[in-house]
């Protein structure tokens, strides 16, 4: 059965970034499931994802407008740094925080610190880079029947928007 709207896919991946430094993966047990179309993953790895069937193995590129967008230098902002006094735990660069705002929950890195001020970008890590996947389909399967059940997107991204090279992997 092929990939396409509305099918469960369980797939494996390891993830590389522009370095060729894994920086991710998912596999047994603990491989994704998804269904097609749902937007439950990024668009380039859902687009690069279309017409495979269980079995097929393959490479792709993701640009970052397929992934996390670019980075958006606006969500970078510095802080006094007696703004974390409240934090528990000591405060160090890469460190994961998140924060309550108008808007919800906000996820943000701090990236740099000095004795007076905190650096944070609320980026995606990933924004801005281009991503690598090794990805094994595991599986695929009809989805929900009921159509409510699930969200397709308007628009399936064109799998020759992102550079990819299949290959059957050992």
């Amino acid at each position: 059965m092929k990939i396409s709207n509305k099918k469960e896919v369980t797939f494996e991946y390891t993830l590389f970034d522009e370095e060729g430094q894994k920086v991710g993966e998912s596999d047994s047990p603990n491989s994704v499931t998804f269904i097609y179309g749902s937007g439950e993953i990024i668009p380039g790895l859902q687009g690069a994802l279309a017409g495979k069937e269980a079995g097929d193995s393959f490479k792709v590129e993701i640009p970052p407008e397929f992934a996390y967008g670019e980075h958006d230098d606006s969500l970078v902002e510095v802080f006094p740094r007696d703004h974390f006094n409240s934090v528990d735990e000591e405060l160090h660069v890469g460190q994961l925080m998140e924060a309550q705002s108008d808007a919800g929950v906000v996820l943000f890195t701090i990236t740099k610190m000095d004795e007076k001020n905190v650096t944070v970008d609320a980026n995606h890590p990933f924004a801005g880079k281009l991503l690598s996947f090794d990805v094994k389909i595991i599986d695929v399967k009809n989805g929900p029947e009921n159509e409510e059940d699930v969200i397709i997107t308007d628009k399936e991204i064109n799998s020759s928007n992102v550079s990819k090279t299949d290959k059957k992997l050992l």
